[in-house]
């Protein structure tokens, strides 16, 4: 329920609550979904954007592109490439620029 509460709040562009909404969801999901933990890393890295933080965003990106190995999906398919797309304004951020290499390696193995 944690994760659409995020999703709706990242949506009205209330990222900082919905940043906060994630780190509780991926706290108590722990390592039991792989896929959930994916998506709430993914609305995070969106919401670290919304919040115009690249660092938090390049952070979040690259705990996507380790827990992403374990998820064969179409649905992450979906995540990596919104988060790609979402992160490409902020390519001249260098954090940004390597995580965006680790996802885009990721999205062409998918």
């Amino acid at each position: 329920m944690m994760v659409s509460v995020g999703i709706v709040l990242n949506s009205l562009a209330l990222h900082t609550e919905a940043y906060s909404t994630f780190n509780e969801a991926i706290t108590l999901l722990g390592d039991s979904s792989p896929l959930l933990q994916s998506r709430c890393l993914a609305q995070q890295v969106l919401a670290a954007l919304g919040m115009s933080q690249p660092s938090l965003a390049a952070d979040r990106m690259v705990g996507l592109a380790h827990v992403a190995p374990l998820v064969n999906s179409r649905r992450l398919d979906g995540y990596l490439k919104e988060v790609l797309a979402a992160s490409s304004r902020w390519m001249t951020v260098p954090e940004i620029r390597d995580a965006r290499g680790h996802l885009k390696h990721l999205a062409m193995l998918q």
